[in-house]
């Protein structure tokens, strides 16, 4: 169903743009989207985030896109994606932050979103308990997280919210009582960052399920 959104988004809409998700959840969706006969020309990908690690790193998702998508499509034309390190040291945080606000300026919002959620509601890298300027108006905002040896950057919640389609990802047992907990509020003592997106959304918001993430009551 994700592939088939995403190819009809392209077949009409003139904005060629997507924001495209991180970590373990996508790797089947892009390695069914490099399988597809797509037109990919004009077509910009903006990762919703991004650990400031090496991009060769089993722990980047600009790294991981690469593998599972756009070194395995054939022939043609590629899709444009945005590296939010683009060969910048990982440690030079101020420069990463100014280069994809500059390089992206004006591309956001994106014609949608496709976006994963976490087992803890977040999505991208919006946590309830991470530091990070949710006043700003970067489109990409430095977030610094506690126990984590590297830091992270994330699309803004303002992008999200004023982005015309979301899509969110979601397989798996584990993230079940999570949709769950979205869906009705169940989280004690916080709002998750995927429920205030929901809420605060201006434009459509779908949560694709496999069976085995499907809430018990649907």
């Amino acid at each position: 169903a994700s592939v088939s959104i995403f190819s009809n988004l392209l077949q009409t809409a003139e904005d060629k743009t997507f924001i495209i998700p991180g970590g373990s959840t996508p790797v089947l969706f892009y390695n069914y989207l490099a399988n597809e006969k797509i037109d990919w020309t004009g077509v910009k990908l903006i990762p919703s985030d991004e650990r400031l690690v090496p991009e060769d790193s089993p722990q980047s998702n600009t790294g991981m896109i690469r593998r599972n998508l756009i070194e395995n499509i054939k022939g043609g034309d590629e899709p444009e994606l945005f590296s939010i390190l683009n060969g910048n040291d990982p440690n030079k945080t101020e420069k990463i932050v100014s280069s994809i606000n500059c390089r992206t300026k004006h591309l956001l919002p994106p014609r949608a979103a496709f976006l994963g959620i976490g087992k803890d509601g977040h999505t991208a890298s919006l946590f309830h308990d991470s530091k990070h300027d949710t006043k700003s108006g970067d489109q990409f905002q430095l977030v610094d997280r506690s126990g984590e040896s590297y830091q992270r950057i994330t699309v803004s919640f303002s992008v999200l919210i004023n982005t015309p389609m979301i899509i969110y990802l979601v397989s798996g047992n584990s993230k079940k009582y999570s949709i769950e907990s979205i869906l009705y509020e169940e989280f004690e003592n916080f709002k998750s960052p995927v429920r205030t997106v929901i809420e605060e959304s201006k434009g459509d918001v779908l949560i694709l399920c496999d069976r085995d993430a499907s809430p018990s009551n649907i």
